[in-house]
């Protein structure tokens, strides 16, 4: 196999693409090894289902160099995006079409030509492609167990070339009664917001997250840490609710939350009541906009910009203080989005509740 130096590192690669469709691509080495900007890329309906059909060029290669498969291979589209952002656009156009840069260097629609023959064997088999669905399919299996390794979470924290952790700010506990829910679909009406049975002593805590950077699927957050004692977990134990904000269901009770904003939150019972307050005075203030893209959105932004290591210029999490209150809370993106989630508390070698954890994505599962 023909060994490549890639003109951009991974570790400077950047979350540059929102894409939920097939994610795999193939481009030219003349642009990830020498660096040329895309000026071809043509679009076939793909045979397996992670390869979206695109196809990327320089628009340069002779047809010696573009029957060669050693020329080629396959990335996820967010990698190819990052070499030429002007791709974005085009990337929902249906399958068989093509676009060239004109004289100007703007993409134009163009005839698509679709191969003729069989490709060779090393770029159309579909084996080495992994199967993303079915990882996310286990991913969903993993948040939703009631139990949870140490050593799982343990090695997220520990900073490697892939791996490392950021811290999110601290939250204000006046009360120690812990509310862990989506803070943007749910909190504002109070509406299943699971508030924790064990209450911690009323204080400021730490919360920082483990985040890690995998080829499939991007920058994301694995677990979210509320720091309680400066003591090791050696055990997790699923965290139970009070009965009334439990979760009901037809047959029982549910541990966990469930999100539908791609957002979870640590807060106090009381920094929570104070933060529906905000919202409903905002909302009456502001009729016509919305508290998150006219309000809270520039918060994320102003993190990113704020840790230009991280590479994710939309932010993923915040400490916020409330206004009318001065009592701080935090938001966090939750792993790959909308769920159904767990937290579970940890305990040190003397039995103590030393953290409280929300693990949202197993690593190990999409290498």
């Amino acid at each position: 196999m023909k060994k490549r130096k890639f003109f951009i590192s991974g570790e400077d690669l950047k979350d540059v693409l929102e894409w939920y469709g097939p994610s795999y691509c193939f481009a030219s080495d003349r642009i990830t090894v020498d660096g040329c900007k895309v000026g071809y890329m043509t679009r076939e309906e793909p045979e397996s289902k992670p390869f979206s059909g695109w196809w990327f060029y320089s628009g340069d290669e002779d047809q010696d160099y573009a029957d060669n498969a050693e020329n080629f291979t396959y990335y996820h589209l967010n990698t190819i995006c990052n070499y030429d952002s002007e791709i974005i656009p085009f990337l929902t156009a249906p399958y068989n079409t093509a676009f060239g840069r004109d004289e100007n260097g703007i993409f134009q629609e163009e005839e698509f030509d679709p191969p003729e023959g069989e490709m060779p064997a090393e770029i159309t088999t579909p084996s080495p492609l992994p199967d993303i669905e079915d990882m996310i399919a286990k991913n969903c299996r993993y948040i939703s167990q009631t139990e949870v390794s140490v050593k799982d979470i343990e090695y997220q924290f520990v900073k490697t070339k892939t791996a490392f952790c950021l811290p999110v700010g601290q939250i204000d506990c006046p009360t120690g009664e812990i509310v862990v829910c989506d803070p943007l679909y749910y909190l504002p009406s109070g509406v299943d917001c699971p508030h924790l049975a064990i209450r911690i002593p009323p204080g400021v805590y730490s919360v920082d997250v483990a985040i890690f950077y995998n080829r499939h699927i991007g920058t994301r957050v694995c677990t979210a840490r509320l720091k309680i004692k400066d003591t090791k977990a050696v055990s997790y134990v699923c965290a139970e609710s009070i009965e009334e904000t439990t979760i009901k269901l037809a047959d029982g009770f549910l541990t966990g939350f469930g999100v539908d904003a791609g957002m979870m939150t640590f807060c106090d019972a009381q920094v929570a009541e104070e933060y529906q307050n905000f919202i409903k005075n905002w909302e009456k203030e502001n009729p016509d906009k919305n508290y998150y893209t006219d309000y809270f959105d520039k918060f994320f932004v102003e993190t990113a910009k704020a840790l230009p290591e991280y590479k994710h210029t939309s932010g993923d999490f915040i400490e916020w203080t409330n206004p009318m209150s001065n009592n701080k809370m935090v938001m966090i993106t939750t792993g790959l989005g909308d769920g159904f989630y767990q937290s579970f508390w940890g305990y040190d070698s003397n039995n103590e509740i030393c953290e409280l954890i929300v693990p949202m994505i197993h690593p190990n599962i999409f290498e």
